[in-house]
């Protein structure tokens, strides 16, 4: 899983965040993030992901990427989704070269029908092999329930081990330009240096190292669920 992109024709699925923490993470010394956007990503914040950003028609930027790097995720943003997918339709054997397309969805009826619309237009461009779905947020599969059944009906059936919690503290990290897979291999003891900033009075200090030992705390959490993903993904290629 070298070589992916992320697809979804709606936001808020967290389609950026698995894109940095499931998938760059794994290629972060050789690869590339490339962002399909028609305008700055918050990708760009993140110090940590080497990032190019292009339009989604200006393929031209994008298949240079695509051969300078070995490896590299494909990050299309919502608003250059058409174009995208059009100019895939008209260069699929380059697409071909993917390991795999990656749907992201959470649980809500608006997602669930976009996520669909989505499925169905991979479907139509013949990429349905290398879709995988991962359902984020899931902390509730019985929240999926309709999702399911709706992917069932278009014949798609979901793996529901491909399944990432939800983590509010990645909101956090965000704001920070933090990323997970940072903090989880930072050897800082974020939690005996606030003690001594408390003890030493310097309570601005300590709060904000306590803050990111918890930050720290949950991103090694965040990295063994990607890990239990990623190697199901790897599994099933």
């Amino acid at each position: 899983m070298k070589k992916v992109a992320l697809i979804h024709n709606t936001g808020n699925v967290g389609k950026s965040f698995l894109g940095r923490e499931l998938f760059y993470s794994r290629i972060q010394e050789n690869g590339i993030y490339i962002n399909v956007e028609s305008h700055n990503s918050s990708s760009a914040k993140f110090e940590k992901v080497k990032t190019e950003t292009i339009d989604g028609d200006d393929f031209e930027a994008l298949f240079p990427l695509m051969y300078r790097y070995d490896e590299y995720v494909i990050d299309v943003g919502v608003s250059q989704v058409i174009p995208f997918l059009r100019g895939i339709s008209k260069a699929k054997d380059i697409f071909d070269d993917l390991d795999a397309i990656i749907v992201p969805t959470t649980y809500h009826n608006k997602i669930d029908d976009d996520t669909i619309k989505t499925l169905e237009l991979l479907d139509e461009l013949g990429f349905k092999e290398k879709v995988r779905v991962i359902l984020n947020s899931a902390d509730e599969l019985k929240k999926f329930s309709h999702f399911f059944k709706k992917a069932e009906e278009i014949g798609y059936q979901i793996n529901k081990e491909l399944r990432v919690l939800n983590y509010d503290v990645v909101n956090a990290m965000g704001e920070d330009g933090m990323t997970a897979f940072e903090l989880a291999s930072d050897e800082n003891d974020y939690k005996m240096m606030a003690k001594e900033a408390y003890k030493n009075g310097n309570v601005v200090e300590g709060k904000e190292l306590a803050e990111l030992d918890y930050m720290k705390k949950f991103s090694i959490g965040i990295q063994k669920n990607m890990d239990t993903v990623y190697d199901i993904l790897v599994s099933e290629k």
